[in-house]
């Protein structure tokens, strides 16, 4: 399993962050309708950190992983 994390958001005048563009511009990305079909051609689901619990379980872990 290989994992690629973002944190997709809308950024409020409250947020503090490096981050502030980025959030944007990978909500934007994760939205555009190309993406979805894109990312199911090559088998790649996108979940939430919420999911992630279930899919380890699930998932046998490799020798040597971190």
């Amino acid at each position: 399993m290989t994992e690629l994390t973002c944190h997709a958001g809308y950024v409020d005048e409250g947020l503090s962050s490096s981050y502030r563009i980025e959030r944007e511009a990978e909500l934007r990305t994760l939205c555009d309708p190309r993406v979805r079909p894109a990312l199911a051609e090559r088998g790649i689901r996108l979940v939430g950190f919420r999911d992630l619990p279930a899919l380890m379980a699930a998932s046998p872990v490799s020798e040597g992983a971190a």
